[in-house]
């Protein structure tokens, strides 16, 4: 979804993601995952799923400005060729 006009906007780097938001949500999403740690889900049949601890979640904020906003067009799909007997 495109983004509100006059909506300050913000770029949120989680690990190798980085997704656009509003400013006032991303300083959220920052805030909320300042402690949060990378893990990885086992599954254990003793245990049912436990986590391996790996190291600290790499997160960043980044504003963004209106020109910095490129939404590309809609792609038209391509007509099928008749592939004739």
């Amino acid at each position: 979804m495109p983004p509100r006009k006059n909506t300050p906007m913000c770029a949120v780097r989680i690990g190798y993601q980085t997704v656009l938001m509003p400013a006032a949500a991303g300083m959220k999403v920052v805030s909320l995952l300042a402690d949060a740690v990378k893990c990885t889900e086992l599954f254990d049949p003793d245990m049912d799923y436990c986590y391996e601890v790996e190291e600290q979640l790499s997160v960043r904020y980044q504003s963004v400005r209106p020109a910095q906003i490129y939404i590309p067009a809609p792609k038209r799909p391509r007509a099928l060729e008749y592939q004739g007997d």
